[in-house]
């Protein structure tokens, strides 16, 4: 960072402190490297009715290089130290993935890495246009270090279009209740990320169901695996099946 930008401070969505403004990447320095270029990000923001059925309607794409998603919303402390320590211990685990490399077993402690590594760049996704997550979302992971039990958060193998092998494409639906016709309170913010092969989605509940509503979770199917609410015993990679531009499932997983 210039002189001018470290002397900035900024109220972090974790901690909840005010501190020394780090830039935080929504997509880590490691991974283009791991793709082997800095690839081109996609970003997607959308908006739908989930429980109505409707198709979520794009509000905006851009086409941009990977490094220009840093977001000045995290403090130094938290960024150089415990996040950065996240996205290391990650590492081992999805940088294989990313590239295609290495099927096997993913063991419960390598799921639940995923989960958490996949929850903290989710919220900083939001907190980079029109923050939809409430703010105590960042304070309580920044306490616990792990998703909530009521959090989701997928992984499938992406088959990428051979024009774009190795591009990034972040994708945000902000979600609402749709109770007898009538659009309800935020139900809750999904984010999907696709690396190279990898692809996890994170959903986020915002406010619980309208009073005489029962929420239905369809389970994943053969393209997803389940890394949190956690699962016993390990899990298989790849799944049996991939997960390409004609799969329409992510908004209504969760």
């Amino acid at each position: 960072p210039d002189m001018s930008e470290s002397k900035k401070t900024v109220l972090c969505i974790f901690c909840n402190e005010r501190g020394p403004l780090s830039r935080e990447d929504v997509t880590s320095n490691w991974i283009g490297r791991t793709l082997g270029k800095e690839p081109g990000g996609t970003w997607i923001n959308t908006a739908g009715k989930i429980s109505g059925g409707d198709k979520p309607v794009t509000k905006q794409t851009q086409h941009k290089t990977a490094s220009v998603f840093k977001v000045p919303v995290v403090c130094v402390d938290c960024n150089t130290q415990w996040m950065s320590r996240l996205d290391n211990a990650v590492r081992p685990s999805l940088g294989p993935m990313i590239v295609g490399r290495v099927p096997g077993h993913l063991t419960r402690e390598q799921l639940d890495l995923l989960a958490a590594w996949a929850l903290m760049k989710a919220i900083v996704y939001d907190a980079m246009d029109r923050r939809a997550l409430p703010p105590e979302v960042g304070h309580r992971f920044f306490v616990g270090r792990t998703p909530e039990p009521a959090d989701l958060v997928l992984l499938g193998r992406w088959e990428a279009p051979a024009e774009h092998p190795t591009r990034q494409i972040l994708m945000k639906w902000v979600t609402y209740w749709d109770h007898l016709g009538v659009v309800e309170a935020v139900r809750a913010v999904i984010l999907v990320f696709t690396f190279g092969q990898a692809l996890l989605q994170v959903g986020i509940p915002v406010t619980p169901p309208p009073e005489g509503m029962i929420p239905e979770h369809p389970p994943p199917g053969d393209d997803l695996i389940l890394c949190w609410p956690p699962r016993e015993g390990s899990a298989v990679w790849p799944p049996p099946l991939p997960i390409t531009e004609r799969w329409r499932g992510w908004p209504v997983r969760f």
